[in-house]
């Protein structure tokens, strides 16, 4: 397989249309090859800015109105040859919120994982699925800092995370 890169991002919670991204995201789409939104964009703006691209897959977060639920699905995923990348937001408490998800990644048969809903970035693998939250790259209350992730994926076991601090 091609290593093929994905730009990931989260818990964007934009209030108003004319918000955008930060251009040091936005710079980047060109060279990557999926553009992923793991949910909270809080404005269909951001969605229908993503989906122009050409590259985009995303889910809706527990904060999103009914617009943008209406544009994008809970749990989406794509299929890389052998390898099933699936996306979530997640909800509920931050902590431990690998546990919560894990069953339906198990159920979906995902191998790599996208999240978001903590506003935190993350790596960790549990039972035998990779996990990767982005962080959040506007958070400046529950963010320890502002991120986003280029992922790279080559196969099911050559995976590198490359969280880019804004």
């Amino acid at each position: 397989m091609r290593p093929i890169t994905i730009l990931a991002i989260s818990d964007t919670h934009f209030a108003r249309k004319d918000q955008e991204l930060d251009p040091r995201i936005v710079d980047r789409f060109d060279a990557v090859d999926y553009i992923v939104h793991a949910g909270d964009y809080a404005h269909e703006s951001l969605v229908e800015t993503l989906a122009s691209t050409g590259k985009f897959a995303g889910v809706y977060g527990n904060m999103d109105p009914f617009a943008v639920r209406d544009m994008v699905p809970e749990i989406n995923s794509f299929q890389l040859e052998d390898v099933t990348i699936g996306i979530i937001h997640g909800w509920g408490a931050p902590d431990d919120l690998i546990r919560h998800i894990h069953p339906l990644c198990v159920d979906h048969g995902f191998d790599i994982v996208i999240f978001g809903h903590t506003h935190n970035k993350l790596e960790a693998e549990y039972k035998g699925i990779k996990y990767y939250n982005p962080g959040s790259p506007v958070d400046k209350m529950f963010a320890k800092e502002n991120t986003f992730l280029i992922l790279t994926v080559a196969s099911k076991a050559d995976v590198h995370a490359d969280f880019i601090k804004l």
